[in-house]
């Protein structure tokens, strides 16, 4: 069975943990082959576990498929494509993180999600100038946690992948 959370139940604002305070913003954390990365909750309409994809004959390899979520065709970026990671095998479970753009929906496929965090602007330091070219055109930043870098993604950035397939046709 499919597990559906909406963040709208996770994130409620508290006086100590609100969405978006002065320079604070909070992060929904994910992995992809064992790296940190984070995009912005306020973008995030849902979290859902494995969907069935329904692949699109002639898409371009970062546009996963397709998936229903409750009537509503949502498409699959493949986030490890897209960053030019291995490819996840076939038996690897992972996650939907659905964002809404331009009344479109599109879901970030994930191999988990991990935590929301709560950042200061003033946190984020710029891209390290050893970042692959492909990895900072998706960065806005980076964020050093114990002995791992969050990288935080723009969504923007991501998204536009599918807009350019959008205007082809």
């Amino acid at each position: 069975m499919n597990s559906i959370t909406s963040l709208e139940n996770n994130l409620q604002p508290t006086e100590s943990n609100n969405l978006q305070r002065n320079d604070h913003i909070q992060y929904v954390t994910f992995a992809v082959q064992d790296q940190l990365f984070g995009i912005p909750a306020l973008l995030i309409e849902e979290i859902v576990s494995m969907l069935p994809l329904t692949k699109i004959p002639l898409a371009p390899k970062e546009i996963a498929g397709t998936l229903n979520l409750r009537g509503r065709i949502v498409t699959a970026l493949n986030i490890r494509t897209l960053l030019e990671l291995p490819d996840r095998t076939e038996n690897e479970k992972f996650m939907n993180i659905v964002v809404s753009n331009k009344n479109d929906l599109y879901s970030l496929i994930v191999d988990k999600v991990d935590e929301v965090m709560v950042l200061s602007q003033s946190s984020i330091s710029s891209n390290p100038s050893s970042m692959s070219e492909t990895w900072q055109h998706y960065s806005d930043g980076v964020y050093q946690i114990k002995d791992k870098l969050l990288i935080i993604l723009k969504p923007d950035a991501l998204l536009k992948t599918k807009q350019k397939v959008n205007n082809k046709g």
